[in-house]
């Protein structure tokens, strides 16, 4: 059973981590230099936060405002769900299930040293999660169509299942 697994032999630990003064364009730059939809906010290695692409669009760019000015602690989410890097496999997705999140930020001494996703986990022990299609119910949980996270409920918007930040987003658009 692959669930033996601890969290820091699956997690990806090239994370990008920003100071809260940075504007939100140089954050974006960097976030397309290294292919990733967030990114950690922190001073002297410790986080702060986070801001993901998600933020971005309805935060700044539906409010038209613009990026040169805006400061990443002025957008960034807080608390941050983490995860210590010698946490079991198993217990991470329960973690992710439970609270409902995109990714586990993982940290060793309370600074932060990678992340870890959904994907990550069912990649390597898919035994967490054993669900096919026709199991994806609203009252069951399951992938959320829009942006592909699972979730231990969805809701049914225009035809599709989507988790409950994704039904925002779709129904405000």
């Amino acid at each position: 059973m692959m669930t033996n697994l601890l969290i820091e032999d699956i997690m990806n630990n090239d994370i990008l981590l920003m100071a809260p003064e940075d504007t939100l364009s140089v954050a974006i730059k960097k976030m397309q230099e290294k292919n990733t939809d967030y990114v950690l906010i922190g001073s002297d290695g410790y986080l702060e936060g986070i801001v993901t692409e998600r933020d971005v669009v309805a935060k700044v760019v539906s409010a038209r405002l613009n990026p040169d000015t805006i400061r990443l602690k002025s957008i960034m989410n807080t608390p941050v769900t983490t995860i210590e890097r010698k946490t079991h496999v198993k217990d991470a997705w329960e973690l992710i299930s439970d609270s409902k999140i995109k990714r586990l930020i993982v940290t060793e001494a309370d600074r932060p040293i990678g992340v870890v996703t959904s994907f990550d986990i069912l990649a390597v022990a898919p035994e967490v999660f054993m669900c096919t299609e026709a199991e994806e119910t609203a009252d069951k949980g399951g992938f959320c169509e829009f942006c592909g996270n699972y979730f231990p409920s969805l809701n049914m918007v225009e035809g599709k299942y989507v988790c409950d930040s994704c039904k925002d987003q779709l129904l405000e658009d």
